[in-house]
C-alpha cells in the first residue's frame, strides 16, 4: 500500500482532565499557527461553555498542524466521552485518516445529563409534496447541497432529499418538470448533467440525523425524512420553540 511520508497522524486520548487541550495549544503554537503577540483564549479547541467551564473535553476534535516539512494530524478525544458525542464521528474520522483510523470505545458507566451538544452545522433539503423525482428540478437543485435521491425515485413531503448548503432547511420540490411549449427553443436538446446521488447506509443515516428528524428503514431502502411530515406544522412548530426559548 502507497504510503505518504509527508503525513503524520496523531491521536491524544486519555481522561477527561489529563491536560490534553493544553498539549494541543502548545502544538499549535510551536507550529506557528499563530502569530507572536496574537490574542488567543486558552485550549482553543474547547468549543462548548460547558468544556471552558468544567476544563474537561466532551466533543471530541480534529486539526492539523504543519511543522517541519511535515503535516500532523492530531485528534483530540477524551477518554470518556457520552456516547452521543460520537454519533457521527466516525465519518469525519475516517475521512481525516484517509480511511486508515481506527476507533475503539467500551461502555465505562452512567453519567449525569452534561447539556446539549452541538449538531452537523449543515441544514437539510425536504421534499414539499408527493411525486417522482425530475432530473429537471434535480439540476436545479444540486446546487443548493448534496443530493441523497435521483431520478425516477418516489418521495413525500417531509422526505429529507438532500444535506442543505446552509444551516437551515429548506424545503423544496424535487418533482417540477419541465414545461413543454409548441415553440422551438436553441436549448431543447441540451443535456442536463447531474451529480450522482449520496447513498447512505443505516450506520450513515443515523449519524446524519438531526434532532427533529428520523430514519425509515424498508427491505429495499433507508431514507430520511422528518419527525413531522407537514410543512406548516413544522414552522409553527419552530417559531414555538424559539418564542418558548426567547421567553425563558
Amino acid at each position: 500500500m502507497a504510503t505518504r511520508q509527508g503525513i503524520r497522524n496523531i491521536g491524544i486520548v486519555a481522561h477527561v482532565d489529563h491536560g490534553k487541550t493544553t498539549l494541543v495549544d502548545a502544538l499549535l503554537w510551536q507550529s506557528g499557527a499563530f502569530r507572536a503577540g496574537q490574542d488567543v483564549a486558552d485550549r482553543v479547541l474547547d468549543s462548548m461553555d460547558l468544556e471552558r467551564e468544567k476544563g474537561i473535553t466532551i466533543l471530541a476534535k480534529n486539526t492539523a498542524v504543519h511543522y517541519g516539512g511535515v503535516k500532523l494530524k492530531i485528534v483530540d478525544t477524551p477518554g470518556l466521552v457520552p456516547a452521543r458525542g460520537l454519533i457521527g464521528f466516525r465519518t469525519e474520522f475516517l475521512t481525516e485518516t484517509r480511511g486508515t483510523g481506527l476507533m475503539r470505545h467500551v461502555f465505562d458507566r452512567w453519567e449525569p445529563w452534561q447539556g446539549e451538544l452541538r449538531t452537523r452545522p449543515a441544514g437539510s433539503l425536504v421534499a414539499d409534496r408527493r411525486g417522482t423525482v425530475a432530473a429537471f428540478a434535480l439540476f436545479k437543485l444540486q446546487e443548493r447541497g448534496t443530493l441523497f435521491v435521483a431520478p425516477g425515485d418516489e418521495v413525500y413531503e417531509g422526505m429529507i432529499i438532500g444535506e442543505s448548503s446552509r444551516a437551515e432547511d429548506l424545503d423544496v420540490n424535487p418533482t417540477k418538470e419541465k414545461h413543454l411549449t409548441n415553440m422551438r427553443s436553441s436549448t431543447a436538446d441540451e443535456l442536463v448533467r447531474l451529480v450522482p446521488k449520496r447513498e447512505l447506509s443505516l450506520d450513515q443515516a443515523l449519524e446524519f440525523l438531526g434532532v427533529d428528524e428520523a430514519v425509515e428503514v424498508t427491505p429495499h431502502a433507508v431514507r430520511l425524512r422528518k419527525a413531522v411530515l407537514d410543512g406548516t406544522a413544522r414552522r409553527k412548530q419552530a417559531r414555538s420553540a424559539r418564542q418558548a426559548a426567547a421567553a425563558g
